[in-house]
């Protein structure tokens, strides 16, 4: 008992660690658009509402919050990208992303949310790289315990950890993996 919470303190405060960042990404959008990025950064905006209610352990505003980033998304003018590929990648990622959320909108518990919210956590991240944001910052953040140590990723616009997969239970269990500014 005591080896086991010995392994999860360790594993819960690498974020504490100095140099915790793995990697900072300076990143400059491809050519879209202002249009464009100014509504990658709305959906960037409203992924935080739903990560936010994901930590506060809240699934009835979660479920309000990922009905208003499926709205956001499919504002996204995907069709101002000219590069035919980063089109494709990113008008791919959008149908995906629709799709989560679909299914998490469907789910009735916090542990199945909490899945189709790593999924949308892992396309978020895809699509922000794929098309771009405009003068942002995102912390890319990891948890190793989640999912039965199975580990899982998330996004935040602040570097202090606040953990969606345990939310009050093991607030700042996770280490910031990669930043990327924009």
């Amino acid at each position: 008992m005591i080896a086991l919470a010995l392994l999860v303190l360790a594993a819960c405060h690498w974020h504490t660690q100095p140099g915790g960042s793995r990697s900072t990404l300076v990143l400059h959008s491809r050519g879209p658009s202002d249009t464009l990025l100014a509504r990658m950064d709305s959906v960037l905006f409203s992924y935080y509402l739903l990560k936010d209610d994901m930590v506060n352990q809240d699934t009835a505003s979660a479920d309000t919050a990922v009905l208003q980033l499926s709205s956001v998304i499919t504002a996204v003018p995907l069709s101002r990208i000219k590069n035919t590929g980063q089109f494709d990648q990113a008008h791919g990622m959008a149908i995906s992303l629709q799709g989560e959320i679909t299914g998490f909108a469907g789910e009735d518990t916090r542990e199945g949310k909490l899945e189709e919210f790593q999924m949308i956590s892992d396309i978020t991240y895809d699509l922000v790289r794929t098309v771009g944001l405009q003068n942002q910052t995102v912390y890319r953040q990891y948890c190793p315990m989640a999912f039965n140590y199975r580990g899982a990723y998330w996004l935040s616009n602040r570097r202090q950890i606040e953990n969606p997969y345990f939310g009050r239970e093991m607030l700042d269990c996770g280490q910031v993996r990669e930043t990327m500014k924009y």
